[in-house]
Order: structure tokens, then sequence, then C-alpha cells
């Protein structure tokens, strides 16, 4: 099975809020798996929006690569 990498254009409103959910809900494996097909200035935009406790959770379970890709392109308030 191919991992399908997700961009801007497949960050529905749908799919950003399924994110939030699965923090909320801590189903941590699920949501590392969906994260890691994100590309970065996207996972950033989520981060962004977030609450400071949930974007602490979503950059933690990113790899060490893809976080530091992630905080390049948060906005400087969010780092």
């Amino acid at each position: 099975m191919e991992n399908k990498i997700y961009t801007s254009s497949d960050l529905s409103a749908t799919f950003v809020e399924r994110i939030f959910v699965l923090a909320e809900e801590r189903k941590f494996s699920e949501l590392k798996n969906v994260l890691s097909d994100v590309q970065a200035p996207d996972v950033a935009e989520i981060l962004d929006e977030c609450e400071p406790k949930e974007r602490t959770i979503i950059f933690r379970l990113l790899s060490k690569e893809h976080a530091a890709e992630v905080f390049a392109h948060l906005e400087p308030e969010s780092q």
C-alpha cells in the first residue's frame, strides 16, 4: 500500500477536524500515521489553528525530521 502525501488542496475542513478529533480522543498512533503523510507547511498551518495543548501533542507525534521542517513553517508566535 502506497502512502499518500497530503497537500494544501487536500486539507479540507473535514480533514483538519479529523486531526483535531484524533488528538482529543487520544488516538495518537492513528494521528501520527495521518500526520506523517501531510507536508510540513500544511502541518504548520494546522498547528497554527490549534490550542497550545493540542499543538504540543501534535508536534510531539512528528518524527524529528518532520518536526524540524514544520517548525520552520510555524508563525513566530506559535514557535
